[in-house]
């Protein structure tokens, strides 16, 4: 049997009844949180009140990629890329999400999938300069980084088994 990933985990578990206080006290942590977010030495206190309200509110898209920003911001990429992942799935119009997923696949050199990241955060957000900046800067790496793919001006992802438009 497969083992779950953490956000199906959260997905799947029942709904407990959450006190008002608790409701309260997730949102006044997020609040907080957000003023540590632009500066990097109060990243660790950030981190800390985003998972202290996703602990109490799991289901908050906006709060994971609040804090996928601040993992990403501390070079912590994989768990940058979880919590992108996990807004993601709560919510797939989250355009935020896939351009910041897009910048930390970029730092991971996965060229094509953040590429496709930008493509679909240009889908929801059509008129952002920093996503078609985000773009454009996955495309020159991507080109730069495979030949084969330059010469179908095409970027083929995941061990050249299907392809996205450079």
């Amino acid at each position: 049997m497969e083992a779950a990933s953490i956000p199906e985990l959260i997905l799947a578990r029942p709904l407990a009844v959450v006190r008002r206080s608790d409701i309260e006290k997730a949102n006044n942590a997020a609040a907080r949180a957000t003023d540590f977010l632009f500066d990097v030495r109060s990243l660790p206190r950030a981190l800390q009140l985003f998972t202290e309200a996703l602990t109490i509110k799991p289901r908050q898209a906006l709060w994971y990629t609040c804090r996928g920003q601040v993992y990403r911001a501390m070079g912590r990429y994989i768990h940058a890329l979880l919590d992108f992942n996990s807004a993601l799935q709560l919510d797939t119009r989250n355009h935020a999400a896939y351009a910041l997923r897009a910048t930390v696949l970029r730092k991971l050199r996965r060229y094509g999938e953040a590429l496709s990241d930008c493509h679909s955060a240009l889908a929801i957000s059509p008129d952002s300069a920093a996503y078609k900046f985000y773009r454009g800067q996955a495309r020159a790496r991507a080109r730069a980084g495979c030949s084969r793919c330059v010469r179908a001006n095409t970027l083929l992802v995941e061990g050249h088994a299907g392809g996205v438009p450079l």
